[in-house]
């Protein structure tokens, strides 16, 4: 087992790495596109890039458990390093074109901060489409890590929850390629897209069955899509010399919400939302005519040891995660 500071290192080059590509990435594949006259071409790029993704991560963990139960944390470790390595020499591979420059155009990092800042403070357009990329895109950002939960609570057994979960994320790689076809969409056909999604999403989660997850699915692919299309409207709009300084302003509105805090906190989080919304408790009443169960305190028998209560039995209304979570948040 990894000591303490290996995974705070961790964390702290996983920051520094997000903090790096946080909006340089967007505006190397739009300029590079842009200069060969393809900027239409963008979301399309985008949405297969973030498929390709995702399909990567689906891999990786099919096999982490295999190479863990093999190696364990070492090989795990190098097998994350050398995936690194190899990122790394891919992208030293992309070549940068920039659009000609200006005698105006910044030169200095903090004269780029500050075009980039101005850009979007003046310009409601690209202030708008700011805004829309978080809002979008933390929407199944943020949910993803619930749907094994959902899963488990909507009856599906345990060896079927990993097919559930397969079936959202085929979802969302599709969203990204369906890019394709929407990158020409009006304003009308994205609220549709957001529409729907949100939707899909409403039944599949209230049916309380695992064949509401294709409309689960159906969310996902919405979502995935309208991020994608989200961000090719915020690289159209922006107009300065600081293309990626702009981009780069969405990224505090998405990942605080996305990455808040380490998956188990969250977790822990959602575990303690669920007790607070249950925590006004009743009187017994009989388990099988009103769905509780009976929980029996401990406590102190009269030699000092631990007994069973001898008070009236507490029971706590059955109530499934998200119910509770609505109830308490």
């Amino acid at each position: 087992m990894p000591a303490y500071w290996a995974f705070a290192v961790g964390f702290v080059l996983w920051g520094a790495r997000e903090a790096l590509e946080s909006g340089a990435l967007e505006a190397l594949v739009y300029d590079h596109l842009d200069h060969d006259g393809a900027a239409e071409e963008y979301a399309k790029v985008m949405g297969r890039a973030r498929s390709v993704g995702l399909v990567a991560v689906a891999l990786s963990m099919a096999v982490a458990g295999p190479v863990f139960a093999g190696g364990g944390y070492t090989v795990v470790g190098v097998a994350s390093v050398l995936a690194c390595l190899a990122c790394a020499l891919v992208a030293l591979t992309f070549t940068e074109r920039r659009a000609a420059a200006h005698d105006e155009d910044p030169t200095g990092y903090l004269d780029t901060l500050r075009a980039g800042l101005a850009e979007a403070r003046t310009s409601p357009k690209v202030r708008s489409a700011l805004l829309l990329v978080p809002a979008v895109t933390a929407i199944w950002g943020e949910l993803e890590e619930y749907v094994p939960l959902l899963a488990r609570e909507s009856g599906a057994a345990t060896t079927a929850v990993p097919l559930l979960v397969l079936l959202v994320w085929v979802g969302a790689t599709s969203g990204g390629l369906l890019a394709t076809y929407g990158s020409r969409m009006r304003a009308r056909g994205f609220a549709a897209v957001l529409a729907v999604g949100g939707l899909a999403l409403s039944l599949g989660a209230i049916t309380g069955h695992p064949a509401g997850f294709a409309g689960i699915a159906v969310a996902f692919a919405m979502f995935q899509l309208g991020g994608v299309l989200a961000d090719a409207r915020l690289q159209e709009r922006i107009t300065g010399p600081s293309r990626a300084t702009v981009t780069s302003l969405a990224g505090p509105g998405h990942r605080p919400v996305h990455h808040p805090r380490p998956p188990r906190v969250r977790r822990g989080v959602a575990r303690a939302a669920a007790q607070r919304a249950v925590r006004p408790v009743r009187r017994a009443v009989p388990g099988d005519r009103a769905g509780a169960v009976e929980k029996r305190a401990p406590a102190p028998t009269a030699r000092g040891g631990s007994g069973t209560c001898r008070s009236d039995p507490v029971s706590v209304p059955r109530i499934g995660l998200s119910e509770a979570l609505a109830t308490a948040l």
